[in-house]
């Protein structure tokens, strides 16, 4: 305690300047909590943001209990034991945010063994102040202090050790830890020696100092983040636009490969045919052995061109997917199921096999490409048919919680118990062999429209084959949307997908 000697009024004046500057650092350390605090839900969320503004608001705290003693008016109910443990409390825990801190501007500069005890010796003293009677709070500040000196000793020997080709943020953050301790030093000297080095001091306007070069730091790294995420976020989109350019061009040379594939199959497949039917009305001038081979030959040849024409059209569902998923409007799927099961009635005859609709009235519309579901519907009726010999193919369609279900049913040999889990993945093949595309290409278009499909056996006595798929009921509420938008479902929708 010492005397102040003067003019009552100079003493007054004295006090009001002290009592100004002490407000005048309180407000800087709130305004910077609220400046950060701000900055870091609206910037990137750095965490180095964060921790400076909970260093600012520990500050901020430590300056109002201690100095011109501003928490005693502004909060006169607050107990003097509770202020007094957060006067104390106030340093360890911005210890331990400033190691956080320069962990972020100067990454890998201290030790992680270093960091790990001045964070638990903190915690220790935290703790201490909490639970501990003043008396002992007291005598622990004096280990408190020798154990953050050492911990500051430690950064600044890190410092002069690694810190090599600093940047701006890093340099300002360095001078605001000279700054601060120089004021430690000078508040020192002030109180052992009587003589002063630097014109603040350490508690309040040192740490405001230090303060002020740490919120130019950490804002410029925050500002040189955010710019690298914009820059990250649009290489990004040049590169997704870049892959949606590939994407289609893949899909266009593909459906053209297709196209003239296609073409010649069909010649050759006609012409097959024709030799057929010629061979048939000449066979009398050839040998029985001659008439076989030759039939064979062209049976074979016929068989291969169809394959390959089913390959071909394969390749053009898969180059198309996009494009079908652009033009979706509301289909009557009775009509639809009913036309696609008169088509193939003829295909499942020849085998004897009985094709039945059994469909309730009423059932609504659904939403999609009339296109690419006809194809999986008339895929999974061939499927069908190629498995079953003389029994029945049953199709049938039910409403239920806004989407369609429809079922394509058969009494064939159904699938094989390892097969059925993967059936419906690329190049996966029956016991009848094929592309091993199809079911793929079907899973693929009723995904695409927001369905699902999925398949059973044996349906009955350890036989049949059950494969149903889902499709969105028709929404009205859709009718305003043009043909090539591209509509995305309330069930996890219509995602484009190459």
């Amino acid at each position: 305690m010492g005397w102040l000697v003067g003019a009552g009024t100079g003493l007054i004046y004295e006090t009001r300047a002290d009592d100004f500057r002490q407000g005048i650092v309180m407000g800087s350390f709130f305004l910077l909590f609220l400046l950060f605090l701000l900055l870091y839900f609206m910037m990137g969320r750095n965490p180095a943001t964060l921790y400076f503004s909970l260093f600012s608001l520990m500050w901020f705290i430590r300056v109002g209990i201690t100095g011109a003693r501003s928490f005693t008016v502004l909060m006169p109910w607050m107990h003097w034991v509770v202020k007094f443990r957060l006067q104390y409390i106030a340093l360890p825990v911005a210890a331990i945010l400033t190691i956080a801190i320069i962990n972020v501007l100067f990454q890998n500069i201290l030790g992680k063994i270093p960091s790990r005890i001045i964070y638990v010796g903190s915690t220790v003293f935290i703790v201490i102040y909490l639970f501990a009677d003043t008396v002992f709070m007291s005598n622990a500040l004096l280990v408190s202090y020798v154990f953050l000196g050492l911990g500051i000793l430690y950064i600044l020997l890190c410092f002069v050790l690694k810190v090599r080709n600093v940047n701006i943020e890093q340099g300002i953050f360095i001078g605001g830890m000279v700054l601060f301790m120089l004021a430690t030093v000078s508040d020192f000297a002030h109180f052992t020696f009587n003589f002063t080095i630097a014109p603040f001091e350490a508690t309040g306007m040192g740490m405001l100092v230090f303060a002020l070069c740490a919120a130019t730091s950490v804002f410029i790294a925050t500002m040189k983040e955010t710019e690298k995420a914009k820059e990250n976020e649009k290489l990004l989109a040049d590169e997704n636009a870049a892959l949606d350019s590939l994407s289609r061009m893949k899909s266009k040379y593909l459906a053209n490969i297709s196209h003239e594939t296609k073409t010649p199959l069909t010649t050759i497949s006609s012409n097959v045919q024709l030799a057929a039917d010629i061979y048939d009305k000449a066979c009398g001038t050839l040998t029985a052995e001659e008439g076989k081979l030759i039939s064979e030959a062209l049976r074979w040849a016929s068989d291969a061109a169809l394959r390959l024409g089913r390959i071909s059209d394969n390749t053009l569902s898969l180059a198309s997917m996009q494009e079908s998923r652009e033009k979706m409007s509301g289909i009557d799927i009775t009509k639809l199921l009913i036309s696609s099961a008169e088509m193939n009635r003829s295909i499942t005859g020849k085998k004897g096999t009985k094709l039945t609709i059994d469909i309730p009235p009423g059932l609504p519309h659904v939403y999609g490409n009339a296109d690419t579901i006809n194809q999986v519907v008339d895929n999974l009726i061939v499927n069908a048919h190629n498995h079953t010999t003389g029994g029945e193919i049953i199709i049938t369609a039910q409403a239920k919680a806004g989407m369609v279900s429809v079922s394509i049913t058969d009494s064939g040999e159904g699938i094989p118990a390892k097969l059925l889990p993967v059936i419906f993945n690329r190049g996966i093949r029956g016991p009848g062999g094929g592309t091993g595309l199809g079911l793929s290409i079907c899973r693929q278009i009723i995904e695409a429209h927001g369905g699902t499909i999925w398949s059973e056996s044996p349906v009955a006595e350890g036989k049949g084959t059950r494969v149903t798929f889902t499709i969105p009921e028709f929404k009205h509420e859709a009718d305003h949307l043009l043909d090539g938008e591209l509509l995305t479902h309330a069930n996890g929708g219509i995602e484009g997908d190459e």
